[in-house]
């Protein structure tokens, strides 16, 4: 078997139509991985976690966003129906492989399990409880946090893919309502948001004594360079003269 070679060796390929000027391109490929150097996940730990937020952006998020792109052109240039609901049903697969699976796998490399998040209500609470027990360094706020997105579009979006897509449970005069356009923004923002929170807390957790990020409000940022946090000293005394 011929060795691939270096990266710099390696044949460069057009691999998508979307940038960094997509808000979650930027953060999952430029913010959350200058995070991650700030905090005590290091050598081929922090390699390994790097390479899975990749994974969720370019296997996950970015061709979710393609089967986007696509329900929103369908939108003003409507295809037969066939047509129609595959566009969507490719997006909601897609789109829960990268918060069901590829989140998992990255939040993994970070030395955290949240399979938890996935289980029902009964589950769901005891695993969270059993989480917060052994990571007291996690913000508790966290389980509020995460117990208020099931609730709000996890569980929508769970239904829709294992219910209907896979398992047939529902008919398809119970889901139509959600193959709108709007839906599909509204959920596509709440997976990618939704998982960069969940990533910033827990890599906020393994930072530093004294050091740790805060939020810049929105009529703050940059818009060229859009980044939500910032780094700060937390809790320091200075020495006495």
């Amino acid at each position: 078997m011929s060795h691939p070679g270096e990266p710099s060796s390696w044949k460069v390929e057009h691999y998508a139509n979307v940038g960094t000027s997509e808000l979650f391109v930027f953060r999952f490929a430029i913010e959350i991985p200058q995070i991650l150097d700030a905090s005590l996940i290091m050598g081929k730990e922090r390699d390994q976690a790097k390479e899975a937020i990749a994974a969720f952006l370019l296997e996950g998020l970015t061709p979710a966003f393609e089967h986007l792109r696509t329900i929103r052109k369908h939108a003003s240039e409507p295809p037969p129906e066939l047509n129609r609901r595959q566009a969507y049903e490719d997006f909601i697969r897609t789109l829960w492989h990268a918060y069901k699976d590829l989140l998992k796998i990255a939040v993994r490399r970070l030395g955290f399990d949240i399979g938890f998040l996935f289980q029902n209500d009964q589950n769901f609470e005891k695993g969270l409880q059993s989480f917060l027990k052994d990571h007291p360094e996690v913000n508790p706020e966290l389980g509020d946090y995460l117990k208020h997105e099931r609730s709000q579009w996890q569980n929508e979006l769970g239904r829709l893919r294992n219910d209907y897509l896979e398992h047939r449970k529902l008919e398809w005069e119970h889901v139509k309502s959600a193959y709108r356009v709007d839906i599909a923004e509204r959920l596509f923002q709440s997976v990618w948001t939704t998982s960069e929170d969940i990533f910033v807390c827990l890599v906020h957790s393994r930072f530093p004594d004294h050091s740790g990020i805060v939020e810049i409000p929105e009529s703050k940022r940059d818009h060229n360079y859009p980044l939500r946090y910032q780094f700060v000293l937390v809790n320091m005394r200075l020495p006495e003269s």
